[in-house]
C-alpha cells in the first residue's frame, strides 16, 4: 500500500536557490520525522524504501531548512519533456536524515514482481504469529531458484568455472545429509572400514551447496575425533547447531538440496592429518559446489543468515512503483516510474582470508546481506532491491566462449582482481588467443598473467587469518590452478618463471599489523617470499611490471 503523500506525488519547481536543486523540481514527502514513521508503520511501501536508504542520526539540511520539510524528493527536468517522459531517471532523496538515490528501473517482469510480493506476505505472516516484526527466517525461495535455473539454463561461462577445470568435479570427503530439519547426517562421500557398511552411495554429480561464513566469536561447535562417529551413526541435532549453520540447512533444503557443506562439521578439526588434507582441498569444495551460500551479514557463526531490519525501516525492501507528475518549465508529464534502492549492510566476509579463494572459485553465490539476498554468479548480479539480473563485468576469454549475446557486449569493460584472476585460471589458453588477437594487450588490464596474481596477492595482505602457517595454504588451490594452467613453477607465492618481478615486493607502512618475527618467518615461508611477513598489507613496486600499452586498433 501507499500512503496519501505517495499516491499523489507532483514534482514542482521548488521555492528555492539551493545548488542542489539546479534544473530540477521538488515534492516534499513529509514535514515531520513522525509522519515518515507512521506512514511506515502503516505499511507504506514507498516510505519504507526511501527510510531504508537513510541514516538514523540527524543532521543539518539547508534544503529543509528552506522548504519546511523533514523528506524531500528531487527529480531532474534537463533534457525536457522527451527526456523525462521516456527516460529512466533517478529520484534523489534529500533530509534531515541524509541524502541518496532511488534508481529507477524498467517494470519488473511477472515471475520476479510475484517472488517479491509473495515472500513480502511470508514474511508479514511470521511477524503476526511471533507478535514483533521480523525479517522473515525463510530466504526468499522463489526469487532464489529464478537467479539459479538462469545461470544453470543459460551462463556458460559459470559451467566452464564449475566444471570445466582439472581435476574433474569430485564430492568433498564429507556431506552434510540435511534432508531431515531435525537433525543433520554427516556423511562419508566415499567410506572405508566400518563407515563403509552403513554408508549412502554417492555419486560426483550430487549437487551440494558450501556455506562461507565467518567462525567469529562465541563457542565453536565442531566435528572433533571423539564425536565424529556419533555424528555419522546419530547425526547432530539441529537444535544445537549455532544458527548460522541451522539456517545454512534450512535455506540448503528450501532450495531443494540435501547436501551441505560446512568446514567445522566436515573436517575433523582435532586431527591434523584430516585439517591438513582438507585445507588442500577446500578449493575444490568451493569449485565443485553448484551454489555457495555467503554469510555476508553474519558477524559468526551464532548471528544467523536471516538478520533484523533496522528500527523503522519497514521490513523487506523491493521496488516500488508509484504514480508521479513532473512540471517543468512549459511542460508538465504523468507517468509511473519503479524505483528501486539498495541496502547494503556490513561485510563479515569481506575481511577473512580464506574467503578470496572462495570467491575465485565459486561460480554461483547466494549471499546473505542482511536485510536482503543477492545473486553473484560469473556472469550476472542482482538483490532482492534489484531483482532482474544485470551482466557484470566479464572477462573477455570468457565472453568469447559464451554462447550469449550480453556477454559479448561486455569486452573491455574494467575488470576486478576477482574476475582477473578466474579468467587465468578457468580459460588460460583461450586468454592468451585472445591477447593476441587483441594485439598483445586488454584495455585497462595488467600485462600478463603473472600481473594478475600479483594484484590478488596485494588484495589478499589487506585480509585477516586466523592462524599464520596458513597464509600460503589459503591461496593453496588457486596456486595449483595457476601452475597447471600456464605452466609455470610454484615458489612459495612467487613464480620461478617471473622472479624478477616476483621480488620486488614490500610491506607497505600504512598497516598497523605486527610483521611476524624471524623464527615465525622461518617456519611460514622463506624469507625472500612476502608470505613469510605475515599478513600485513604487501605491495609490489610498479616499475619493474611491464608498462601498459593500449591495444592495437
Amino acid at each position: 500500500m501507499l500512503c496519501a503523500s505517495c499516491q499523489g506525488i507532483h514534482f514542482q519547481t521548488p521555492a528555492s536557490s539551493h545548488p542542489l536543486l539546479a534544473r530540477a523540481t521538488t515534492y516534499i514527502l513529509h514535514t515531520t520525522r513522525q509522519s515518515l514513521l507512521d506512514a511506515i508503520a502503516d505499511g507504506c511501501r514507498f516510505c519504507s524504501l526511501v527510510r531504508s536508504q537513510l541514516g538514523d542520526v540527524e543532521t543539518a539540511s539547508h534544503v529543509c531548512d528552506e522548504l519546511g520539510a523533514y523528506v524531500v524528493l528531487r527529480f531532474s527536468v534537463s533534457g525536457g519533456r522527451a527526456a523525462v517522459a521516456n527516460g529512466l531517471r533517478s529520484v534523489g532523496i534529500i533530509s534531515r536524515l541524509g541524502n541518496a538515490i532511488l534508481d529507477e528501473i524498467r517494470e519488473l517482469p511477472e515471475a520476479y514482481a510475484t517472488a517479491l510480493e509473495e515472500h513480502a506476505r511470508a514474511c508479514q505472516s511470521a511477524a503476526q504469529q511471533s507478535g514483533v516484526t521480523i525479517y522473515s527466517p525463510v530466504v526468499n525461495t522463489q526469487l532464489a531458484r529464478l537467479w539459479r535455473d538462469e545461470c544453470l539454463r543459460s551462463h556458460s561461462a559459470c559451467r566452464l568455472a564449475s566444471a570445466g577445470s582439472s581435476p574433474p568435479a569430485s564430492l568433498p570427503t564429507r556431506l552434510l545429509d540435511v534432508t531431515d530439519p531435525d537433525r543433520l547426517l554427516l556423511v562419508e562421500t566415499s567410506p572405508t572400514g566400518a563407515a563403509a557398511a552403513t554408508a549412502t552411495t554417492r555419486t560426483s554429480t550430487t549437487p551440494y551447496v558450501a556455506l562461507s561464513y565467518a567462525w567469529g566469536a562465541g563457542a565453536r561447535f565442531l566435528t572433533l575425533r571423539d564425536n565424529v562417529a556419533a555424528h555419522r551413526a546419530a547425526g547432530i541435532s539441529a537444535s544445537a547447531l549455532p544458527r548460522t549453520f541451522r539456517d545454512a540447512a534450512h535455506a540448503a533444503r528450501a532450495l531443494g538440496y540435501g547436501w551441505l557443506w560446512i568446514d567445522a562439521l566436515c573436517i575433523v578439526q582435532d586431527d591434523g592429518a584430516d585439517v591438513a588434507r582438507e585445507l588442500a582441498r577446500m578449493g575444490d569444495v568451493y569449485r565443485c559446489a553448484e551454489m555457495t551460500l555467503a554469510a555476508q551479514g553474519a558477524a559468526s557463526a551464532h548471528a544467523g543468515l536471516f538478520a533484523l531490519p533496522s528500527a523503522g525501516s519497514g521490513g523487506v525492501l523491493r521496488p516500488c512503483k508509484v504514480s508521479i507528475v513532473v512540471s517543468g518549465p512549459g511542460f508538465t508529464v504523468a507517468r509511473a516510474a519503479t524505483l528501486a534502492g539498495v541496502a547494503n549492510g556490513p561485510d563479515f566476509l569481506a575481511a577473512r582470508g580464506w574467503v578470496l579463494q572462495e570467491e575465485v572459485l565459486s561460480s554461483r553465490a547466494l549471499v546473505f546481506a542482511g536485510a536482503q539476498i543477492a545473486w553473484e554468479c560469473m556472469q550476472m548480479t542482482a538483490r532482492e532491491t534489484l531483482p532482474v539480473p544485470r551482466p557484470r563485468r566479464v572477462p573477455l576469454a570468457f565472453a568469447a566462449l559464451a554462447s550469449d549475446g550480453a556477454l559479448a557486449r561486455e569486452r573491455g569493460r574494467v575488470m576486478g582482481n576477482v574476475e582477473a584472476m578466474r579468467m587465468r585460471l578457468f580459460a588460460p589458453q583461450e586468454m592468451l588467443a585472445s591477447e593476441s588477437a587483441d594485439g598483445g594487450r586488454l584495455p585497462r588490464q595488467r600485462a600478463n598473467h603473472f600481473d594478475a596474481w600479483y594484484a590478488l596477492v596485494e588484495e589478499y595482505s589487506d585480509k585477516q587469518l586466523t592462524n599464520a602457517g596458513d597464509t600460503l595454504q589459503a591461496l593453496g588451490r588457486l596456486s595449483a590452478m595457476f601452475a597447471q594452467g600456464h605452466g609455470t613453477s610454484y615458489l612459495a607465492g612467487l613464480w620461478r618463471e617471473d622472479l624478477v618481478s616476483g621480488l620486488a615486493w614490500y610491506v607497505a607502512v600504512n598497516d598497523k599489523r605486527e610483521v611476524n618475527d624471524a623464527d615465525t618467518r622461518r617456519r611460514v615461508a622463506p624469507s625472500w617470499s612476502w608470505a613469510s611477513v605475515g599478513k600485513v598489507r604487501v605491495r609490489y613496486v610498479p616499475t619493474l611490471r611491464e608498462p601498459h600499452q593500449p591495444a592495437s586498433s
